[in-house]
């Protein structure tokens, strides 16, 4: 933060109202997430309104999830200015534009040269240059000085063959240059799109005047840059074609050259600093190596090389450093070189499940498991397993892999612990605490038993899936993951633990406060050592349970973090929950439906490109919820459409399929048919949510089962049995109770929710006065914190509350708003059904008095005739009020 206000002070002292300053970026689909945020910071600073930013970058290597389509959407949220220029092939139009302008004659003189030229560069901008250079160079293309224009011979233009690529027009050129520029060039192409002068020097053994004369003529012609301390090619494309110059049997043997010439001449510093390019070049010419010794020390650069690539997340170049460095060892190296073998081994195995390639990755782990040496060693290949079954959505198979391995360091857990198990581990951990503050576990010493930190590692990864699977298991290793910290100090499983134990608070024990502050510590801890690996799962923490305790937009925030942090860190899993987590607190703010599809786009997408098939489906369950709302379902009372069939999907719902995404599918369709006013599908699908609401712990889904199911057994109420009724008064006891304890914790969330069950509840004893006073409390919490849906809400029910009592200008008052509110939201499904329900509502009119339904208002008392005209008296909705 301090850095990017800095960096904004210094860019605001150039640029002003009288000197406005623009700034070009090339390739933004390379910007990482920490480059990204300044270019956000910049954009949407009020400050920066003198700077124009001009932005690049290449469509087909950017996916609607990629981070910088999430940058440019959250500074189009911030209100910020963003104009999208496609810049698609040049029509012939263009391209005859572009001869006419070039040449000077008329657009219709160079129609026939500008369908050639179209034909054979297919529109490409820097194709077509190219290729009415080479006009030029050969001579095809000419100014005559007699006639003052240009002339040229199609006949003579199509009789030359000219290459349909770039980079056979491109090797004409070269070939036309000075044959020691030809291969100064050919030396360049050989490091890449850009040379640093001093690798040049030190491959090819020439001074930096050497370097310098023969590439005079390549500047010129437009081939490459002269920079501060390098050559840049101006186009990839001259550099395939340069490099293409080379003949194919010659170009391993001079890889191997420079490569060897790199390795002896660079310092250990310098040798960091360029490692992709020392390894590039043994790797291209590694065919050609004998000498063993040497094998194994190009492997070991390969190592280092994978590594650093993984470490920025480039886990596909990774992997290819990865497995050329296997390539150049054999069976017996398992014994003399065992650590680098293994190494090489569980570092591609990693990154193979890393780029979705599972199938190879399981092969390595398999053949690599019978070679772990050492507990730690096969630790972390246990880790891999654990990660492997996570991808493929078996969590109990992850399970059983990561107890297994446990049990190796003494740690035997059951799968599936009794409450008395998790309760006695949580009481030890809370009594190792003491009167410690928890702040004070940030001082804690660092863990330095490398076998306790295989362990933690391991269980770290257990995390996700005993979750899902068993929140007993998950409540056991999180407090054993706990102790062993305070017995033997902080490590970077701290942070799993830490951020998972402040979900237990919250979850088990409603000490939202100490759960805030356990997530917080995570998070500080973090920060304090540069513990990078579980970073997004405090992020995402923090934001779950700060969402109990403060305003829904700061869990939004941290969740869209976690998000960016995974991404650099490669935590697919949690880049993946991270996504599917901020639609559920848009949904809780009642953000506008289509703005919330739009979300849901990008992280399906996201989630399918990862093959995490059951959170693809929880997103899927968001976007029929927000489909059905919408009115693009078949009918307001099914989820189903041409693409999408409710029953098949409800039969795939099997016991095997994570318990969060079987649970939260009734939760939604609990809520989507409650809002139909289908109750009697409702409370069967309440009854399936309540079998599985142990998997949502410490999630925001247990509201809406809840507020809704409480909602529906009161809709029921008056038409059940009365063993019925008394059933559900326990129920909706138990629900107030639950609704009372979170608007108690933050009332701007929950006050709404609360209010209406309560309401309703009134409605049921009969209690009229208190049912009016909580409807009118419900809607004006709901609309004084946003919540246009949940305002929507509680106007209907009031609504039917006046209706039924004869109350009709009262009761379409209400309905009138009850629509309005639902049209803001995007629910044109739900206004739709308002308007076939109330015929005279679409119409604008009220119910004439002689078609009145229900009881007369003398069987009312006259205080709840007062509360009725208050309720029409403090109409704040100025259409409605008119009407």
């Amino acid at each position: 933060n301090r850095f990017q206000s800095v960096f904004g002070r210094f860019l605001g002292a150039f640029a002003t109202a009288d000197h406005p300053l623009a700034l070009f970026l090339d390739d933004l689909q390379w910007l990482d997430t920490a480059t990204l945020e300044l270019l956000e910071h910049l954009i949407t600073n009020p400050d920066m309104r003198h700077v124009l930013l001009i932005g690049a970058y290449r469509d087909n290597e950017v996916s609607s999830s990629h981070p910088l389509m999430r940058t440019l959407g959250a500074i189009r949220d911030a209100g910020a200015r963003v104009q999208e220029i496609a810049l698609a092939p040049l029509g012939l139009d263009d391209v005859g534009r572009l001869i006419a302008d070039a040449l000077r004659c008329e657009p219709s003189s160079a129609g026939p040269l500008a369908l050639l030229v179209h034909k054979k560069t297919g529109g490409n901008p820097f194709f077509a240059i190219q290729f009415l250079t080479a006009l030029v160079d050969e001579g095809l293309l000419r100014f005559g000085h007699e006639a003052g224009a240009w002339t040229w011979d199609l006949d003579r233009i199509r009789s030359k063959e000219y290459s349909d690529n770039v980079v056979g027009l491109m090797l004409g050129k070269l070939r036309r240059l000075p044959l020691h520029t030809q291969t100064a060039l050919q030396q360049l192409a050989c490091l890449g799109s850009v040379a640093d002068i001093t690798l040049l020097g030190l491959g090819f053994r020439k001074s930096e005047e050497e370097i310098h004369a023969p590439l005079g003529d390549a500047i010129r012609t437009g081939l490459i840059l002269r920079l501060d301390r390098s050559y840049a090619f101006l186009h990839d494309r001259i550099q395939e074609a340069a490099y293409a110059l080379i003949p194919e049997g010659e170009r391993a043997e001079i890889h191997l050259r420079v490569g060897r010439e790199l390795l002896a001449s660079l310092t250990a510093d310098r040798l960091a600093e360029h490692l992709f390019d020392v390894a590039n070049q043994l790797n291209r010419g590694a065919a050609l190596l004998i000498d063993h010794d040497e094998k194994v020390r190009v492997a070991s650069i390969d190592l280092r090389a994978g590594q650093k690539a993984k470490a920025s997340t480039a886990y596909t170049s990774a992997r290819g450093y990865f497995a050329d460095g296997m390539a150049l060892l054999d069976e017996e190296d398992w014994s003399c070189h065992h650590e680098l073998k293994f190494s090489l081994c569980l570092e591609r195995a990693e990154c193979e499940l890393l780029s979705g390639n599972s199938e190879k990755a399981v092969q390595i782990i398999a053949e690599l498991l019978p070679r772990a040496a050492t507990r730690v060693n096969k630790a972390a290949v246990y880790r891999l397993k654990v990660q492997f079954h996570i991808m493929k959505s078996d969590d109990p198979q992850a399970v059983a892999t990561a107890l297994t391995c446990l049990r190796g360091f003494g740690f035997d857990m059951p799968a599936h612990p009794t409450q008395g198990q998790a309760d006695a581990e949580f009481e030890i951990v809370w009594q190792a605490l003491g009167a410690r503050p928890i702040e004070s576990l940030i001082d804690l010493p660092l863990l330095t038993d490398p076998e306790l930190q295989a362990a933690m590692r391991v269980f770290s990864v257990l995390t996700g899936p005993a979750y899902f699977t068993d929140f007993r298991l998950w409540s056991l290793q999180v407090c054993r993951m706990v102790k062993i910290s305070l017995e033997h100090g902080t490590s970077n499983a701290c942070i799993m633990c830490y951020s998972s134990l402040g979900n237990m608070l919250c979850s088990f024990f409603h000490r939202y406060r100490d759960a805030y502050r356990f997530a917080k510590l995570s998070c500080d801890l973090a920060e304090k050592h540069g513990f990078i690996e579980h970073l997004t799962n405090a992020y995402f923490a923090l934001g779950m349970v700060a969402v109990w305790t403060r305003p829904i937009t700061a869990a939004i925030d941290l969740t869209r973090k976690a998000f960016s942090v995974a991404i650099e860190t490669g935590d697919l899993y949690f880049a993946c929950t991270s996504l599917y987590e901020p639609i559920v607190y848009l949904l809780l703010r009642n953000d506008p439906l289509d703005a919330v599809w739009r979300e849901t786009e990008v992280a399906l997408d996201f989630t399918r490109r990862a093959k995490f098939a059951d959170i693809a489906d929880i997103i899927v369950i968001q976007q029929r919820f927000i489909a059905t709302m919408q009115g693009r379902a078949a009918t307001f009372s099914t989820f189903s459409d041409s693409q999408f069939d409710e029953a098949a999907f409800e039969a795939r719902l099997t016991a095997e399929r994570m318990p969060i995404l079987v649970g939260w599918y009734w939760i939604f369709k609990l809520k989507a048919r409650f809002l139909s006013g289908d109750y009697a599908e409702a409370l069967e699908a309440a009854g399936k949510a309540k079998q599985l609401l142990e998997a949502s712990v410490g999630q925001m889904a247990v509201l809406d089962y809840f507020y809704y199911a409480a909602l529906t057994v009161s809709a029921l109420y008056e038409t059940a049995a009365a063993e019925e009724q008394q059933s559900w008064r326990e129920l909706l006891e138990a629900h107030r109770e639950q609704l009372r304890e979170w608007a108690e914790n933050y009332l701007p969330t929950f006050g709404d929710k609360h209010a209406l069950v309560l309401a309703e509840i009134a409605r049921i004893e009969k209690r009229d006065a208190d049912a009016l006073r909580l409807y009118e409390e419900a809607i004006h919490s709901a609309r004084d914190n946003g919540f246009v849906q949940n305002e929507g809400l509680a106007h209907e029910l009031a609504a039917q509350y006046y209706l039924a009592r004869g109350l009709e200008t009262s009761g379409y008052a209400h309905l009138r708003n009850a629509r309005n509110c639902y049209d803001r939201w995007g629910a044109h499904g739900k206004v739709k059904q308002l308007d076939e329900r109330y015929p005279r509502l679409r119409e604008g009119r009220t119910l004439a008095a002689s078609t009145t339904i229900g009881p007369p208002v003398g069987q009312l008392d006259v205080e709840t005739v007062a509360k009725a005209s208050q309720a029409l008296s403090s109409e704040m909705v100025l259409p409605s009020l008119i009407e």
